[in-house]
């Protein structure tokens, strides 16, 4: 069966032209010039390939030369004598035909239309072969190519992103050569993978993100890339990959819709977002959060980026704008965003997922605020069946006016932390490193600890904790607290509030079995190692029912306490 492609773009101009023809429906872009002022119809296309793939032919070509161009309103295509045509815009030169059968000749014709009509037709034959990918659904782009237009080959990309991906079909990738492109893009009721880092100049064999350098450079008024399925489940997937992202009023913002979760299985990863959000003075009268990446749907990874110097009113460098599941955020380095309401520096996140092995770094709520909660990040959830799981993370630096220098669990959310790494955190008051807080139906929020090193956090206050739990609940097991001060302070005593210590190591002493209070002996505690030295309290000092595994031989049979503990760079047992 046969399945054709149509576009309908730039309905604009003097006059908007439809026309009704025997051998199908012509649709036209615009009349760009009076139709006194064309005297014939256009000349042949130029360039003209037919490439063949797995069931499907794609074809590309060049407008035709000369002052026929401005006076072009669409391009008829087909592939037999004219009896079935096809119409594309005058903006776009490449069409593709699907559910062809493999092995058979195809002959495909096209020609430029005007207010005159058709002009001459260009020929091409191609035969469909299975298992043929060819390089049908990648689309070029090049803004240092020469001249205007293009159709999206290697040797005449074109030469804007949102060119590119007015063209794409859904499934479609998109090659960006090296450069600086400037204005917001829009994605909408398609998923592309939109791929950064090409050479260009006809070379789009490997992306090289590093050494090809692409920029996308916006500005406060749009998002730099916007993402928004219109209420569509859209199958596939979208990807964007190997840019850097900057000076937009968000550097992503991604757009879910109705149902929850139609907007799915989006990857952004390896990019550099930094510079986006509002002016300063327009955070102070306006709220937006996400000034990074704003997320929302089911299925979305953020991996691999660099996330700085980001504003927002809350979650300045990634940020839940709608209904979340099932994300994961990892791989990242997360630094230096700034949060201007009173949530949120680095992240605000809630719904169910995982955050692993990323860096937290120098993220400061509240700023300019006077009080505030989750310098790195702040997690809420009010449907008490979700988890986010933090593990092998790094929080170091992060900052909030009043608790949660790294980490804030509010609003009924339940977490496990999982080998987390805390240090040198701030805040004004108690939970230099970690606040847990009630909902305000005070429902109380839940935390789970396990294997974390929480180290050298500060409050301006004296006397001021590590960790303050207030009216929630939170078990700490297997994990090394040191030089913070205070380690564990409860809001309201034990009234409503609950924390359990055990097989931890603390310097302020807590009551519970397999605690121990003496130097944890970590390596360079300055330069941020936190490995045990031989001869370390914490080593085989763990829960002698906790997983131990992952430790390299010989390691006592039982787990070590701290960020370490059941990894392969655990101390091993025996003064090695």
């Amino acid at each position: 069966m046969l399945r054709f492609r149509f576009d309908l773009r730039k309905m604009i101009g003097m006059i908007a032209c439809l026309v009704a023809g025997v051998a199908g429906i012509i649709l036209f872009a615009s009349c760009d010039k009076n139709d006194d002022d064309i005297t014939s119809t256009p000349g042949a296309v130029e360039n003209f390939t037919a490439t063949a793939g797995d069931a499907m032919v794609r074809l590309a070509w060049d407008a035709p030369s000369g002052s026929d161009r401005m006076a072009i309103t669409g391009y008829e295509v087909t592939m037999d004598d004219w009896t079935n045509t096809e119409t594309t815009s005058e903006s776009r030169l490449s069409h593709t035909f699907i559910g062809l059968t493999n092995g058979v000749s195809y002959t495909f014709r096209v020609r430029a239309v005007n207010a005159r009509g058709a002009g001459a037709e260009s020929v091409q034959t191609a035969t469909p072969t299975a298992g043929n990918a060819g390089d049908l659904t990648s689309l070029c782009v090049d803004g240092g190519a020469s001249g205007s237009g293009g159709n999206g080959t290697p040797t005449n990309p074109y030469r804007t992103i949102q060119a590119a991906i007015n063209a794409a079909s859904n499934g479609d990738v998109v090659k960006v050569a090296k450069g600086t492109y400037s204005g917001a893009i829009l994605i909408e009721q398609k998923k592309v993978q939109l791929l950064g880092g090409y050479a260009g100049g006809g070379n789009f064999n490997t992306a090289d993100p590093k050494n090809n350098v692409t920029v996308i450079n916006g500005t406060d008024a749009a998002s730099c890339i916007k993402v928004n399925n219109g209420d569509q489940n859209i199958p596939g997937s979208l990807k964007i990959s190997g840019f850097t992202i900057r000076n937009g009023k968000r550097g992503i913002e991604l757009v879910d819709g109705w149902p929850e979760g139609a907007l799915d299985n989006v990857t952004i990863e390896n990019n550099i977002i930094e510079n986006c959000g509002p002016t300063v003075a327009d955070l102070k009268n306006n709220e937006l959060r996400g000034g990074g990446i704003s997320i929302e749907g089911a299925n979305i990874a953020i991996q691999n980026n660099t996330i700085r110097n980001n504003r927002a009113s809350r979650g300045a460098g990634i940020a839940r704008t709608g209904n979340l599941s099932n994300f994961l955020i990892s791989g990242n380095l997360i630094e230096k965003n700034i949060g201007y309401d009173d949530h949120a520096g680095g992240v605000l996140i809630d719904g169910t997922g995982t955050i692993t092995r990323n860096i937290f770094d120098g993220n400061e709520a509240a700023r300019d605020c006077g009080y505030g909660w989750g310098g790195g990040i702040v997690i809420t959830n009010y449907d008490t069946t979700k988890v986010i799981t933090l593990s092998h993370n790094v929080w170091r630096n992060n900052r909030a006016p009043d608790r949660g220098g790294a980490v804030f669990v509010d609003e009924e959310a339940k977490v496990r932390m999982t080998n987390e790494l805390l240090y040198n955190n701030t805040t004004g008051k108690s939970g230099s490193a970690i606040y847990v807080d009630e909902a305000w139906m005070h429902t109380p929020s839940v935390l789970e600890m396990n294997n974390c090193t929480v180290s050298g956090n500060k409050t301006d206050e004296d006397g001021g904790s590590a960790m303050y739990v207030e009216k929630s609940r939170a078990r700490v097991q297997n994990c090394i607290f040191w030089n913070n001060g205070k380690d564990f302070e409860l809001a309201d005593g034990t009234a409503a509030s609950s924390l359990s210590v055990t097989y931890t190591l603390t310097q302020q002493g807590y009551t519970g079995t397999g605690n121990i209070t003496s130097n944890p002996m970590f390596v360079n505690p300055p330069n941020g190692d936190f490995h045990l030295q031989a001869g370390s309290p914490a080593i085989d000092a763990g829960n002698p029912a906790s997983p131990f595994a992952n430790e390299p031989t010989p390691n006592g049979g039982r787990v070590n306490m701290g960020y370490y503990g059941n990894t392969s760079e655990a101390a091993k047992s025996g003064g090695n």
